[in-house]
């Protein structure tokens, strides 16, 4: 199998070498197309190569928003819980590490350039409060706060440093990734190179996250990232498939490579703080978790997968593979693992077991964890499980790339050639029908009519610019009347003990001393008396979630107003029907189709970008805690209504916003399209012009190129 599929790759390249062998004497007529050519070998090479190295690696990723805990989760997976790679404890401390086998433990650091470096000062020191900024902003900080010499440092571009152990290697890898390191600051990626068995044939990544601030680390991220055949994407389950999750999984994730997808909510211990005191039992919390975690991941990655499945099947199917995703806790793997005095030192790790134990013994009548609940909380057998199965999946996973590999490139190289027979054509049609003058004629002809066209098609697009006014009004309506479903808070019923006091009469004993001096004592009493309260982590929940209802109703209709797709099938449509009003001897619709086509080819609209939501309920954590009961139970009422309204107004005003300057793009093109149609057609009449001075010999060295190019369409569609 894999010995048939290199064959028909490497029969594929060797006829798309030819291809550019022959078409190459005549690249002052076909420029534009050799480029694209290129492009398609280059693409076709790279992955060639990589595919059919011997011996090579199976490329794993973990993949996530920064701070989702990824390094936590490779420590556990890889590591046995052991601290290899440090955590950043900011986003801008960030950086990619690749982790891969060798005879001897090595660190490879690769700094940034210079270039990206001065990027970085000068971002520095214009200052603002996005992102990018504070994180260039923080790093300056940190490089000048730093004895090292720091033009020294980026000069080396790279460098190698040798480690007598794994421990040693820990010890100076902290330097230049850890949160304090020296280094750090100026370290886009390292390459940690382990004498461990288990990495034979394995690379693992480790990403920063793909929002990262800094833009040049983001680049090497999607690097590497499309070098990917698996990916872990870990998602925190306090803030499960968020908006930030599902742009990351929409537009970051990898279309090529990647042919298993594995959905990991991390730090499920959260997850268990956020909703235990609203529980009766830790039985009820996994169980109330998983359904509503489980539900979520089924919703979203079923409708993230439909919407993809017209343009890319293959995600597609790798997104539906995501609906039941596997809930896990590093920390509680540490708890169920090790000793106490050995995770005890971590910080983190001590102050979420000393709240998952008061969280038992106040809510959960004294609770004691066991060693099971620690087990079943980590979760983690099924994850050994998944990265298992994709080690020994890994030779079944290189075939089906390279099965789909094949195809792919065929088809591109069709479609290429099929494009450049159809240029061809009409070029040797134009030279047979013109001369000076006639072409003279033909262009004042074509000039009218591509007025006339334009007008046409200016006319479609502004229908699809009134549809979408229209589209945008609707969902600020929908996403209006939506906070009637989020408004209202559910009573929770909640029991307390009652000490009451009362005072007795005493008789007189002569044996008791205490009733010579007094005829009554007090008396206590309990009584088990109910309550009703509100739970802010209700009303929090209620903010999120219809934050993530109105982000998934604005995702959604932006990627139907901005159907690259529909809008270019809309306008041929528009083209085809205007061609037959035309009787003019000089109109020719195919040349002015082939015009249109090329326009279309250039037709990029913008992207949705990450808008994020994680602070609409901070009002509501911040000033409610534990359970609202009597006169505050209003008050939080009012809190989550306001809290709603407030997520209604940004997203609204974010929509509308990015509405605006889709239709500003959609007013562009069709303020431009007249004049870039006629610009087009003047060029390539120029051409002609200059063609027609030695007409013959050009229509034969046309015709020679379709007689060149002709088997092999034909080679190809067999």
């Amino acid at each position: 199998m894999k010995a048939n599929n290199m064959n028909n790759i490497q029969s594929l390249q060797t006829q798309l070498n030819a291809i550019q062998t022959v078409l190459s004497p005549w690249q002052d007529k076909i420029a534009p197309n050799l480029h694209e050519l290129n492009t398609i070998k280059q693409d076709l090479d790279s992955r060639v190569a990589r595919l059919s190295k011997q011996g090579r690696n199976l490329n794993i990723a973990i993949m996530g928003q920064v701070k989702a805990g990824k390094s936590t989760f490779l420590n556990a997976l890889l590591f046995d819980g052991k601290p290899i790679l440090p955590e950043a404890a900011t986003p801008k401390t960030a950086n990619l590490t690749r982790i891969s086998y060798a005879e001897q433990s090595c660190l490879r650091i690769e700094y940034y350039t210079p270039e990206e470096w001065a990027d970085i000062i000068e971002q520095a020191n214009q200052g603002g409060t996005h992102a990018e900024a504070k994180a260039a902003i923080e790093l300056k900080r940190m490089a000048e706060n730093s004895p090292i010499d720091i033009a020294a440092a980026l000069a080396q571009g790279e460098q190698h440093i040798l480690a007598a152990s794994i421990d040693d290697l820990l010890g100076k890898l902290n330097d230049y990734a850890g949160n304090n390191g020296a280094y750090t600051a100026l370290v886009k990626m390292t390459h940690l190179q382990l004498p461990l068995a288990e990495l034979k044939g394995y690379d693992i990544v480790d990403t920063p996250g793909m929002n990262d601030p800094v833009i040049s680390r983001t680049l090497q991220t999607q690097k590497e990232m499309a070098r990917s055949d698996v990916v872990f994407f870990l998602s925190h389950c306090s803030q499960f498939l968020d908006e930030s999750d599902m742009q990351l999984l929409s537009h970051q994730l990898p279309t090529k490579g990647v042919k298993r997808l594995v959905l990991v909510g991390g730090q499920f211990d959260s997850a268990i703080l956020d909703v235990g005191y609203d529980r009766s039992s830790l039985q009820e919390t996994e169980a109330h978790l998983k359904k509503r975690l489980s539900e979520r991941a089924a919703k979203e990655m079923t409708a993230l997968a439909e919407a993809k499945r017209h343009f890319n099947p293959q995600l597609a199917n790798l997104l539906q593979s995501l609906v039941h995703p596997i809930l896990s806790s590093t920390y509680a793997y540490s708890f169920s693992k090790f000793p106490a005095e050995q995770w005890q030192q971590h910080e983190s790790m001590k102050h979420v077991f000393d709240n998952l134990t008061c969280l038992a013994k106040e809510e959960w009548q004294n609770y004691q964890w066991t060693q099971q609940d620690w087990q079943r909380i980590a979760n983690f057998q099924p994850l050994i499980d998944a990265y298992h199965q994709a080690r020994q999946d890994k030779e079944a996973i290189l075939q089906e790339q390279l099965a789909s590999l094949q195809p792919d490139a065929q088809r591109n190289i069709q479609e290429f050639l099929q494009s450049l027979a159809e240029q061809v054509k009409q070029h040797i049609l134009t030279l047979q029908k013109s001369d000076l003058n006639e072409l003279t004629q033909k262009e004042q002809a074509y000039l009218a009519q591509i007025q006339t066209i334009s007008t046409k098609l200016e006319h479609t697009l502004n229908t699809v610019i009134q549809q979408t006014q229209i589209l945008s009004q609707q969902v600020s309506q929908d996403l209006q009347y939506k906070i009637s479903e989020f408004n209202q808070l559910s009573v929770r019923t909640g029991t307390e003990e009652k000490r009451y006091a009362r005072e007795v009469k005493v008789d007189f004993d002569l044996f008791d001393w205490d009733t010579w001096f007094t005829r009554t004592r007090t008396v206590y009493h309990t009584k088990i008396k109910s309550y009703q309260y509100f739970s802010p982590s209700d009303a929090a929940t209620q903010v999120q979630d219809y934050a993530q209802e109105c982000i998934y109703k604005i995702q959604t209709t932006f990627n139907e107003l901005t159907n690259t797709n529909q809008i270019k099938i809309d306008l041929r449509k528009t083209l085809a029907n205007t061609s037959i009003m035309f009787h003019h001897p000089d109109y020719d619709p195919i040349a002015l189709r082939h015009l249109l086509e090329q326009e279309l080819r250039l037709l990029v609209l913008p992207e949705l970008p990450v808008f994020n939501t994680n602070n609409f309920s901070a009002n509501i954590s911040r000033n409610f805690q534990n359970k609202v009961r009597g006169n505050t139970m209003n008050d939080l009422e009012q809190a989550l209504k306001k809290s709603l309204q407030n997520v209604f107004t940004n997203l609204n005003q974010y929509f509308t916003n990015e509405v605006n300057t889709y239709i500003q793009t959609l007013e562009t093109i069709r303020d431009n399209l007249s004049k870039q149609l006629t610009h087009r057609l003047q060029k390539e009449l120029a051409q002609t012009r200059s063609e027609l001075a030695n007409k013959q010999d050009n229509i034969k060295q046309y015709q020679t190129i379709t007689q060149k190019i002709t088997p092999f369409i034909i080679n190809l569609g067999q």
